[in-house]
């Protein structure tokens, strides 16, 4: 029951979202454009990048980031009002990139020339204990007991275009090209 609340709280923050975690093979696979809860775009120029900087993450990367007012630095078009909450701006984002996603629009691409910084609900994980914390209706719930003994695998992938308006059930990952993906090991999982 806790999985299955767990579960119900993401698909509020992330509707695309498919989840199955109690299964020899879980995975949680949702659109990159409507997971996070914020998304900031910036030209490379202006972080001083260049081919002899290369971009090094530091601590500013942790502190909370807001949804862009700015349309040069927002991931999609969408329309607010001026005096929206950064919580109303991420809202229309994720309606704007899920719209585009259940139309199989392909013209959303992510560009070499910016730096993309997403903020998840990664403050809900704690890594160091490798506990999900759901709240004081859900509790916490300790991540191992979902892994099988396998790390917790995040990753970006690409879904290739498939034929006619097919969604992805979960067991089509033949159908995902990764971008980049990295594992992430607990001592409790190797217990």
């Amino acid at each position: 029951y806790i999985t299955k609340g767990g579960i119900k709280i993401m698909n509020f923050f992330a509707p695309r979202m498919l989840a199955k975690l109690e299964s020899p093979t879980p995975y949680i696979l949702s659109p990159l454009g409507s997971t996070p809860q914020t998304v900031r775009v910036d030209p490379l120029s202006a972080m001083g990048i260049d081919d002899d900087n290369i971009f090094k993450a530091d601590e500013t990367i942790s502190h909370t980031q807001l949804e862009p007012m700015q349309d040069d630095r927002q991931l999609v078009s969408y329309t607010t009002g001026a005096s929206s909450s950064s919580v109303n701006r991420a809202k229309a984002r994720k309606k704007a990139f899920d719209k585009l996603c259940g139309e199989g629009n392909t013209s959303m691409t992510f560009q070499t020339d910016q730096v993309y910084t997403f903020e998840f609900l990664q403050h809900l994980l704690d890594f160091k204990t490798f506990e999900l914390n759901l709240g004081s209706v859900f509790g916490k719930y300790n991540m191992s007991r979902l892994m099988n003994g396998q790390p917790l695998n995040i990753m970006a992938a690409y879904q290739k275009p498939r034929s006619g308006s097919e969604e992805l059930e979960g067991k089509d990952f033949d159908t995902l090209e990764p971008l980049w993906s990295f594992d992430l090991w607990h001592e409790s999982i190797l217990k």
